[in-house]
């Protein structure tokens, strides 16, 4: 099942699980319950060389991927996706994580901007 990102005004970002052919668009915030909307993020696959190749439901499609290694790497190639090499998981979660704080500061900016141009001091 795939994990998608909620930011809750209240206690910030967390992760989620839920189906592809659900509404996943608001999920309860862990720490208060309140309704949260999902952070939109590039899909990502983490495999290491050691995994044993299971069927999966693909987190793009929804539809079910054989149990072999070729059918998971067509797959991720079909989605211009690739298997992570090592640090790079890291790396991908440092750059979700600037990604998120630069699109914050902007409309942080454009709301510094409106304020005063309606003659609110910020």
């Amino acid at each position: 099942m795939p994990t998608y990102d909620y930011r809750c005004s209240t206690h910030g970002r967390f992760e989620a699980f839920g189906r592809m052919k659900d509404d996943t668009r608001e999920a309860p915030c862990p720490s208060c319950g309140v309704p949260a909307g999902k952070v939109f993020l590039r899909p990502t696959m983490i495999v290491s060389e050691e995994r044993i190749y299971t069927p999966y439901e693909c987190p793009v499609t929804g539809k079910m991927i054989g149990g072999s290694r070729r059918a998971h790497e067509e797959n991720l190639k079909r989605h211009g996706c690739h298997v992570y090499e090592a640090g790079e998981t890291r790396d991908e979660e440092r750059r979700r994580e600037d990604n998120f704080n630069a699109q914050i500061d902007k409309a942080m900016e454009a709301v510094d901007k409106t304020a005063g141009e309606l003659g609110y001091g910020v």
